[in-house]
């Protein structure tokens, strides 16, 4: 039980630590578009950017009304308005769709498939809370069906192989 309760500590914490090192790459990436789009202060942008980033959904929404906002002040062309929240919602969907569930599969020895669609439930049944423990529970899941010899069709199942 003991060994349990560690190898879940040991994986939650790799996905806590995976989470803020895909949302800094993504701010890094954003800062990179928005200084190419010729936006004021990518760097400022940037920093709201990482930092709404960790509030998953909600922050994207709010960064881009931001984006739109400050490119509406900026800009003149139609094109040049709406480029830089293009832009930045591009970058969100590709970190959040892709590259986040293949990082935590394969960090955590889980099937992407299995994460996006435990996630995308987990919202939809408790909203921001099982959004926040959809994959902590998923790996605990996954280390008890691994150790409990009734559950091992279900490791095999939930594993990436």
């Amino acid at each position: 039980m003991i060994g349990i309760v560690r190898a879940t500590q040991h994986e939650a914490g790799r996905y806590f630590a995976t989470i803020p090192l895909v949302t800094i790459g993504a701010g890094a990436a954003s800062e990179l578009a928005l200084w190419a789009l010729d936006m004021p202060t990518p760097i400022v942008l940037d920093v709201e950017i990482a930092l709404l980033n960790f509030l998953r959904y909600l922050g994207p929404l709010v960064a881009t009304t931001l984006i739109t906002a400050v490119a509406s002040i900026t800009f003149d062309a139609p094109f040049d308005i709406l480029a830089p929240p293009g832009a930045f919602l591009l970058l969100s969907f590709v970190e959040d769709q892709p590259i986040l569930p293949f990082l935590l599969g394969w960090h955590l020895v889980i099937h992407p498939v299995v994460i996006f669609v435990r996630v995308l439930f987990w919202a939809w049944m408790r909203g921001i809370g099982g959004l926040l423990l959809a994959v902590p529970l998923l790996v605990a899941l996954r280390i008890c069906a691994e150790r409990l010899p009734g559950l091992k069709p279900l490791a095999v199942l939930l594993a990436r192989t």
